[in-house]
C-alpha cells in the first residue's frame, strides 16, 4: 500500500507541477516584448483614386490599383514595449515592373502586450508621425520569440486618394 500512495503521490505531483509549467509559460507583459526582432512584413498597397467629371453628365470613376511590397529588417523593443530607434533599420521591397528598394528610416512606436500574447500598437516611420505600420491582430507564442499576425496602415492622401496597406508580420527575436 505504501508503494502505491508513494507512486500516487509522485504522479499527482508531475501533473500538478507540469500544469503549473503550462501556466506560467502563457503570462505575458510587455517585458517579454524587450529585445532585437527579425522582422518580415509582406504588404499590399491598395491605391484608391476616385475621380469626378462635372458638365453636361457627371461621372464618378472608382479606380483601384495594387502594389504588393515586403519590409524586412530589424527591430529594437525596450522593456516598456517601445521601438527604440538607434537600433531598429527596416527596408522596403517594391515587386512592381521595376523593383525598388528602400531603406525606411524608423523614428519610434510603441507596441502592447496582453496577457494572453495578443500584440498591438504601431511602429513609426519618418519623422512626420504620419506614417506607421500598425499591428493590429497579431499574437506571441508561448516561448515569447516569434510573433505573427496582421498589419495594416490606412492613409487619405488627398480628397480623391485613399492608399490602404494591409499585410502579414513574422518577427523572430534575436
Amino acid at each position: 500500500m505504501k508503494k502505491f500512495t508513494v507512486l500516487a503521490v509522485t504522479i499527482l505531483s508531475f501533473l500538478i507541477f507540469q500544469q503549473n509549467n503550462l501556466f506560467a509559460a502563457t503570462g505575458f507583459a510587455k517585458p517579454n516584448l524587450s529585445g532585437t526582432w527579425y522582422v518580415y512584413i509582406t504588404v499590399s498597397e491598395i491605391t484608391k483614386t476616385v475621380t469626378i467629371t462635372t458638365g453636361d453628365r457627371p461621372t464618378t470613376e472608382t479606380i483601384f490599383t495594387q502594389n504588393p511590397g515586403y519590409v524586412k529588417g530589424i527591430i529594437g523593443i525596450d522593456k516598456n514595449g517601445n521601438v527604440v530607434s538607434n537600433i531598429s533599420s527596416l527596408t522596403y521591397f517594391d515587386f512592381q515592373a521595376n523593383p525598388n528598394e528602400a531603406t525606411l528610416e524608423v523614428s519610434g512606436g510603441n507596441l502592447n502586450l496582453a496577457k494572453n500574447g495578443t500584440i498591438t500598437g504601431s511602429i513609426q516611420i519618418g519623422n512626420t508621425g504620419l506614417e506607421a505600420i500598425q499591428i493590429v491582430d497579431s499574437k506571441m507564442d508561448k516561448g515569447k520569440t516569434i510573433i505573427s499576425g496582421v498589419v495594416k496602415n490606412i492613409a487619405t492622401v488627398s480628397d480623391t486618394e485613399t492608399v490602404a496597406t494591409i499585410g502579414m508580420i513574422s518577427a523572430l527575436k534575436q
